[in-house]
């Protein structure tokens, strides 16, 4: 048997980890988080809070954000609710009043629930019988938290926004990532394994990156880079195109915006999300880093993932955003998979066209040494080899090649956890008693 046919090799089945991109939601939440950087941010995070707490209750809430005159912040079930969040009961009165007249006819004050009581005896007070005072489910202190850089409150409230985005992406990760294994030869079990592997790790990756982006909007360094994004998005894309995205992700009913105000909400949306897919990145990238400094990976494939990986972000991103464009938040969720999924795909074929993975190496050289024991001290008949290959494969994944790799002599290595497969062969075949066949023999001949 001068060689192993390509069908028996074994082979180190490929994941796929694309993280899915969704404009409508990562660039939106961007640009809410971007409010809360204004005088009054706290009570843009009032409104985000208590609506992200009566979604987790079943109920259908939004956010309006529209600065219509005396018009709800948002709705729930169908009332329109007026957020007042201020410093205290008496502050938050007055503001719901002009010239002696109620403004807000028709919706119900949402008011922290601290001073809930006093706003009622005030509005009582005032003989203000048909308000309804409603009580918000964070505290004035936590909504302040929110608005800011760095909080424990305004990184839990992250965290569970992150959530959201990561549990959308989990489901698309594990659909793409079982198809790809199955184009990749693996079977029934390496696809669900690596599906759910994959999608665990960028569900992972998404809620890090996105309190990372939104931790980002907060900062003083949310400005960075506007007016050069903007810049680049202005020579490719049309101004219906600036309208089409930026209306795509407006709430139902909400006015449609055009010209300077489309482009800069576009310009806002898309360096959130660049902000976000440069988090994957530097994550992707540190656990690769850290691998490099256990031994688990060479500098040559932290390199190759690290291109690999930034091919993948930025056509993913490109694709999104075109995507879009066409077809709306729909389009901007297949072009971010398929655009990350082809570029990752064309840098990594010019990639392997230079050197290969390491364990694509790893794998390399365990099929040398499966040859070289059977040819050079085995020799198992082609059931016995066919056995063993098929024993080796079920056994061969991702963390036997790693430690392969960290071995000092991956050769030996190799050899070592190969031969128990070839000895144990060798026990499973029948004995042969020579004495008593060949007496068993004679007398049948006599």
């Amino acid at each position: 048997m001068d060689k192993i046919e390509d069908k028996k090799k074994i082979k180190y089945t490929k994941n796929l980890k694309v993280p899915p991109y969704n404009l409508q939601n990562d660039g939106k939440y961007y640009n809410d988080t971007l409010k809360f950087n204004a005088h009054q941010g706290h009570g843009f995070a009032a409104e985000q809070a208590n609506n992200l707490v009566d979604q987790y209750k079943g109920d259908k809430a939004v956010v309006l954000n529209e600065n219509v005159k005396n018009g709800p912040d948002r709705i729930v079930n169908g009332v329109q609710i007026q957020t007042k969040y201020c410093k205290n009961a008496q502050t938050a009165v007055q503001n719901c009043f002009k010239d002696g007249k109620f403004k807000y006819s028709g919706q119900q004050i949402e008011v922290p629930p601290e001073q809930y009581d006093e706003v009622v005896r005030l509005f009582e007070k005032r003989g203000i019988k048909n308000a309804i005072i409603r009580k918000g489910h964070v505290s004035y202190k936590v909504a302040k938290n929110i608005a800011k850089f760095g909080t424990i409150e305004g990184l839990t409230y992250d965290v569970v926004t992150g959530i959201n985005i990561g549990i959308n992406a989990f489901g698309i990760s594990a659909l793409f990532s079982f198809a790809f294994t199955k184009w990749n030869g693996g079977s029934t079990e390496e696809c669900v394994k690596n599906a759910l592997q994959t999608s665990s790790q960028i569900f992972g990756m998404n809620v890090v990156s996105h309190v990372f982006s939104q931790q980002f909007a907060r900062s003083s360094l949310n400005g960075f880079a506007h007016q050069s994004t903007l810049n680049v998005l202005q020579k490719v894309l049309t101004k219906d195109q600036f309208a089409t995205f930026a209306n795509s992700f407006r709430d139902e009913g909400a006015k449609k915006i055009y010209g300077a105000a489309a482009q800069q909400n576009v310009a806002k949306m898309v360096k959130g999300q660049a902000v976000f897919a440069a988090g994957i990145l530097v994550l992707q990238t540190g656990w690769d880093v850290i691998s490099v400094t256990r031994g688990k990976i060479s500098g040559k494939q932290l390199a190759k993932n690290f291109f690999s990986n930034l091919g993948s972000a930025g056509g993913g991103l490109a694709c999104a955003v075109y995507g879009t464009c066409i077809a709306g938040p729909v389009g901007g969720l297949i072009g971010g998979i398929v655009g990350g999924i082809i570029s990752q795909f064309a840098v990594k074929k010019v990639l392997d066209q230079i050197t290969p993975d390491d364990l694509d190496e790893m794998a390399e050289i365990l099929n040398n040494q499966i040859i070289k024991l059977q040819k050079e001290e085995y020799l198992l008949t082609e059931q016995e080899f066919n056995e063993v290959l098929n024993k080796i494969k079920s056994q061969i994944n991702k963390d036997f090649l790693q430690n392969m790799f960290e071995s000092s002599d991956r050769q030996q290595y190799a050899k070592k956890k190969l031969k128990d497969y070839f000895q144990q062969a060798l026990k499973n075949r029948p004995k042969v008693k020579v004495n008593e066949e060949i007496n068993n023999y004679f007398k049948n001949e006599g």
